[in-house]
């Protein structure tokens, strides 16, 4: 037999199957039975039992929480906190357990402490409606800052939508992992991500009632209109929302349905090989956004890796980009200037939404406050300068905010002496100001009666002091306790000291904890009445936090290109591709001690770039740099060459490099083939097509005879391409295609050894250089020698 306790721990627990459940008892979070054998072993504290079943037990302090749950949800787990929603001081049953509920549960997908989230990425929920046709929609939310999208995709697709967004929970049809196989293999790096759902659960009309709850309206037409896939999708991420949060009162924007027609389309591949925002190591540093990332604002920093992961093909859209950076590129003056305040803006697009969902402190909105300032600050840096049509647009939303500061600091104190004056502005409430002088004045009186007692009765040791237990009480050492009077009431005893009270502290310890109580009473009153005033200001403030994200990227764009030398592309609609002198970023950055050499390429005349060259001299490099050129022009950045005119690309493929994935059973040349049929089938004439030593994975002859045959493919198509390869058989064939130019890489030889100059010149690679490579590498000369005899007897 449990418990009342632990009968009521089980009752609950049947409704969070999938969950950890954080049971609250006092001043803690207690696990039983399975939930305490995970949570100790995840989280590293001793497992113990409970009662006489000795039912295995473990626990946390709930002050504490926030850690212990972060970890838990970072390991795959949910968490369902259920808290005692009865006042103690109206329990009819004594006898009983208090009366206790989840009030909400924790997924990675559904955080919003600032202390479980990396202010620099964005925290996406992720949703997939079942697959019909061929097709599916998928919906994602990040609840910390409001966003919500929709879009339809193909099945084929569902790959490269979890690995552009990259979100922190994915909720997903058990159908796709009954009948697509092929599928689930694509997407196993992301199991521990992905919850699956019974299909019974997606209901069109159940996501429609969702959907209106969520954004408490009587019909959904002004969300325009939305394919069912898309509805289902969206109403059942709101459902799981309105669940975990345990409220339907929840603050997102609109849902936009996304428009890929002004969209880059970047692949999966293309993404890890450019390696935009992680390396191949699974690093963030040197990456294109670790290098190009020198924003100041969270809000910022998250548009910019976006932005980078999702360029523009929309020629006005890109130019009216580059037009903002080229501002403040020509008055970098002010880019000091405008960072100083940039700086001290807080995360105002988490701060308020931490509000809103009544999870913040005075603190928060004292931050937005003071945010709003240093906003207004930046709109008088430039409203009087003729300014780009983009900057122009923002910086009006940065302005005319004053209702918003004043409420907040007019009623809060930004900065207290201490916690214990609590955080309402003297002068903001008289009734307030007149009890918290009264707090004082008892306070006040302590010293005078210590001094008096310990004169009166001879007792040098004798000392008041609080804690929370007592209050104020008299501690006099156990040396002079026959000195103590009558009137002094023992009330605990240590091993050095006693502790006492008398009628005097009684009465005041009782004046000050009534007026502590009445002052706590109504500084929640006024706390409740800035956060509902704050709530209704919430478009407002994240429209606000937009702004200051694009101003914060244009602002370190130009800092980057003035400091790092880099240019502005001139962007057309043609299908013409120059670059001078141009340089790869982050190998740049890398080679501090090194002059990075610069190359130009021109595909204007002839679309096919056909190089050859040894490994080690610099290929690889120079075809990435030309891809990462174009992805940050397309982003709206400057870029690192001295000059660029470029026509719009839709689509960037590039494949570079292989390897084996076993585990799928796939080896390096069915990869390699796989991801060269994606380019063969998706690119256009509109394309830019990166492909380096396509083939190698079989015998040579068969492998030169598939590279040919992909040169020659892609050729037609008049795509912008950089074909690299070591079968220099396909130079000769090149010759017969006018389309198709060579290049090599320079190299210098004396004295048989070899110097890698990384200067891309014109023509081809008579040889491999393979054997002054293997040297290089430090091959035994034997073998090498071995290796030239047998080529030169073949």
């Amino acid at each position: 037999m449990h418990t009342p306790l632990i009968k009521q721990y089980c009752e609950l627990k049947e409704n969070y199957d999938d969950c950890i459940l954080f049971f609250r008892v006092g001043d803690f979070y207690e696990m039983f039975f399975n939930d305490a054998k995970k949570a100790s072993h995840n989280l590293n504290i001793t497992l113990t039992s409970h009662g006489k079943a000795k039912i295995p037990m473990c626990g946390i302090p709930h002050h504490s929480s926030s850690s212990y749950i972060n970890q838990l949800v970072r390991s795959g787990h949910k968490v369902a906190l259920c808290e005692e929603v009865e006042d103690t001081g109206i329990r009819v049953d004594k006898k009983a357990p208090l009366k206790r509920d989840v009030v909400r549960v924790v997924t990675a997908g559904t955080v919003t402490e600032s202390s479980m989230l990396d202010s620099k990425s964005y925290n996406f929920l992720m949703c997939f409606s079942p697959i019909s046709f061929g097709m599916t929609s998928y919906a994602i939310v990040d609840l910390s800052i409001g966003d919500f999208f929709v879009e339809e995709v193909s099945a084929k697709e569902i790959r490269n939508v979890i690995a552009k967004w990259c979100p922190s929970e994915c909720l997903m049809p058990k159908s796709i992992a009954e009948f697509n196989e092929e599928l689930m293999d694509e997407i196993s790096e992301w199991k521990n991500i992905i919850s699956f759902v019974d299909e019974d659960e997606y209901n069109l009309n159940q996501s429609q009632k969702d959907l209106k709850a969520i954004y408490q309206v009587s019909h959904l037409d002004g969300f325009g209109q939305m394919k069912d896939s898309s509805t289902i999708a969206a109403g059942y991420l709101a459902n799981y929302l309105m669940y975990t949060q345990k409220t339907n009162e929840i603050k997102l924007k609109p849902i936009a349905k996304l428009n890929n027609s002004y969209l880059m389309h970047l692949d999966k591949f293309t993404r890890d090989n450019l390696e935009i925002s992680k390396n191949l190591q699974g690093d963030s540093k040197e990456t294109l956004f670790g290098i190009l990332d020198c924003t100041v604002t969270s809000s910022g920093a998250r548009l910019l890796k976006f932005r980078l992961m999702s360029p523009l093909k929309s020629l006005s859209l890109i130019r009216r980009r580059l037009d903002s950076v080229e501002f403040f590129v020509k008055n970098n003056d002010l880019i000091g200037q405008i960072r100083e305040h940039l700086m001290l803006c807080s995360d105002l697009e988490r701060d308020i939404g931490r509000v809103a969902f009544r999870r913040s402190c005075p603190e928060d909105l004292i931050s937005i406050a003071n945010s709003l300032v240093y906003a207004k600050n930046i709109y008088h840096l430039l409203h009087k300068l003729v300014l780009p049509i983009d900057i122009q647009k923002e910086i009006q939303f940065l302005t005319d905010n004053d209702k918003i500061i004043e409420k907040i600091l007019d009623s809060m104190d930004y900065n207290p002496v201490s916690k214990e004056n609590g955080f309402v502005r003297s002068g903001y409430s008289s009734k307030l100001d007149e009890e918290k002088a009264q707090k004082e004045l008892y306070e006040s009186q302590i010293p005078n009666l210590e001094k008096q007692y310990k004169n009166s009765h001879e007792i040098l040791s004798l000392k008041i002091i609080h804690n929370n237990a007592l209050g104020y009480h008299i501690e006099i050492a156990n040396s002079e306790k026959g000195k103590v009077p009558y009137n002094f009431a023992k009330v605990q005893s240590l091993a050095s000291i006693s502790r006492y009270m008398n009628d005097t502290l009684n009465e005041i310890n009782s004046r000050i904890s009534n007026l502590c109580d009445s002052i706590r009473v109504q500084e929640a009153v006024i706390f409740d009445e800035i956060i509902k005033f704050a709530k209704q200001e919430q478009v407002n403030i994240l429209r606000i936090a937009k702004s200051i994200a694009i101003i914060d990227i244009a602002v370190a764009m130009a800092k980057i290109a003035v400091e790092n030398n880099y240019c502005k592309p001139i962007m057309n609609s043609g299908n013409n591709f120059v670059v001078k002198e141009g340089r790869h970023p982050v190998v740049e950055k890398i080679c501090k001690n090194e002059n990075f050499t610069s190359n130009d390429c021109d595909l204007n005349k002839k679309k096919f770039m056909l190089m050859t060259g040894p490994n080690m001299s610099g290929k690889s490099t120079y075809l990435r740099q030309n891809a990462i050129i174009t992805v940050m022009a397309h982003s709206g950045c400057y870029v690192p060459a001295s000059y660029v005119n470029m026509g719009i690309v839709e689509e960037v493929f590039v494949r570079v490099g292989a390897s084996d994935n076993l585990s799928k059973g796939m080896s390096t040349f069915m990869i390699e083939m796989t991801e060269t049929a994606c380019i063969l089938n998706q690119s256009t004439k509109n394309s830019l097509i990166v492909i380096d030593e396509v083939g190698r994975g079989t015998s040579t002859k068969e492998g030169s005879a598939i590279a040919s045959a992909i040169m020659e493919n892609l050729s037609k198509k008049k795509a912008r391409t950089f074909f690299a390869t070591h079968y220099h058989e396909l130079v000769n064939r090149s010759l017969e295609d006018e389309n198709i130019s060579c290049a090599t890489i320079k190299i210098e030889k004396a004295e048989n050894k070899i110097s890698f100059l990384h200067k891309v010149v014109e023509g081809c690679s008579k040889t491999s250089y393979a054997f002054d490579v293997c040297k290089m590498a430090g091959l035994p000369q034997e073998v090498i020698d071995r290796a030239e005899q047998i080529v030169n007897d073949s």
